[in-house]
């Protein structure tokens, strides 16, 4: 994992919360680039911070940058749709964020797998 990604996962992990200020340098670090080890952090994040009263930011960052993630012109990367499944679900529950972000991904692709459907009905 880069560096500032293992520096930020570190401090917010220690503080069992997610700032404005580290949302802020989260978006920050995503517009340099975004592929799995940032989708994994997000994902991680969610599931330790699932908990708390996340902010409506870390929320809206979530779907928005792992539904980018997912969809590449107009269509559900099935690749990265499989890894994000199984990574999302190793906790065995789907929370409120990540139900929004299945129906962004929904929303945003013309057609979905079967795989990602069953989680919409």
């Amino acid at each position: 994992m880069r560096q500032e990604l293992q520096e930020i996962k570190v401090h917010i992990y220690e503080d069992g919360s997610i700032s404005e200020s580290e949302l802020r340098l989260l978006r920050g670090l995503f517009a340099g680039g975004f592929g799995e080890e940032e989708a994994a952090l997000l994902l991680d994040l969610n599931n330790v911070l699932s908990d708390e009263d996340l902010p409506a930011a870390f929320a809206d960052l979530f779907v928005e940058m792992l539904a980018g993630y997912v969809v590449v012109d107009s269509a559900v990367d099935a690749a990265r749709w499989e890894w994000m499944r199984s990574t999302m679900l190793n906790d065995n529950q789907i929370d409120a964020i990540e139900l929004r972000l299945l129906g962004e991904i929904a929303g945003r692709a013309k057609a979905v797998p079967e795989s990602l459907a069953q989680y919409l009905k």
